[in-house]
């Protein structure tokens, strides 16, 4: 019943998630003013990434404890879950720098925008790396558990489908974060 709820709890977070990049990348690029409108947004997406976050620790402790306890854990799942692990660690520390990278908002209420580094430039990119390979591999589980497929059928075809997409978002995403960057970065050394 949890897996269902968590899984029911990514759909607002993919709706969010896609709002999310469309708007920032309209900003990055100059197609788009800030509004302070959408740090609702922005706000929303973290807190239901903190929920389901935190489901997910839970299932990293469960199944901890069951392989513990000598109950039979799949190779095939194993790396699939690692894969959802380790990107999932790794999205929620990129997330708090993301958080801090493209500026602040000042005590009058006016967003300043922070000078482009490498360092940013690095770890959005790793962020995007992070949200796109654990989307891609939590995609197939979450159509599982929805009941939308079994598991051996129809799995591959979802499975590449989801890899496709992902891959297509996070090369989106990497042009995105170069045109903001790489300006400001390269014209610093140059």
């Amino acid at each position: 019943m949890l897996r269902k709820i968590n899984s029911i709890l990514t759909i607002p977070i993919y709706i969010l998630f896609a709002a999310h990049l469309i708007l920032m990348s309209g900003l990055l690029t100059g197609f788009v003013g800030f509004n302070p409108d959408f740090k609702i947004i922005s706000f929303a997406l973290a807190a239901l990434v903190l929920v389901h976050a935190l489901f997910g620790i839970y299932f990293a402790f469960e199944r901890i404890f069951l392989k513990k306890r000598g109950q039979k854990v799949y190779p095939k799942e194993n790396k699939i879950f690692r894969v959802q692990m380790i990107s999932g660690i790794a999205m929620l520390i990129l997330v708090l720098l993301h958080t801090t990278a493209y500026g602040y908002t000042n005590a009058e209420g006016i967003f300043v925008l922070r000078d482009p580094s490498v360092f940013y430039y690095i770890t959005e990119c790793l962020l995007a790396l992070s949200v796109c390979a654990h989307s891609a591999v939590s995609v197939p589980r979450m159509a599982i558990t929805f009941g939308l497929i079994k598991e051996g059928k129809g799995l591959l075809k979802i499975v590449k489908v989801s890899m496709a997409v992902f891959t297509l978002v996070f090369i989106f995403a990497v042009i995105v974060f170069s045109s903001y960057y790489l300006p400001s970065i390269l014209g610093g050394i140059l």
